[in-house]
């Protein structure tokens, strides 16, 4: 894992299903989720059509004080 948390995806592949940010190999940084046929969609549904390099999970929501 890099030290910003970035995960390469020769490393490992997030949960099918799970969004994530991810990073692509044109320097986008978007949330997508993996379907079971390792294909990376977006929230519209739509196929990313970069080739994904890495992915991070979403940070925990601001809780205040």
């Amino acid at each position: 894992m890099s030290e910003y948390g970035w995960i390469p995806v020769t490393e490992r592949l997030p949960e099918e299903y799970a969004t994530v940010i991810v990073t692509t190999d044109t320097n986008m940084v978007e949330p997508a989720f993996m379907l079971p046929n390792k294909r990376w969609v977006d929230d519209e549904l739509d196929g990313l059509g970069e080739r994904v390099i890495a992915w991070m999970p979403f940070p925990e929501p601001y809780k205040g004080r």
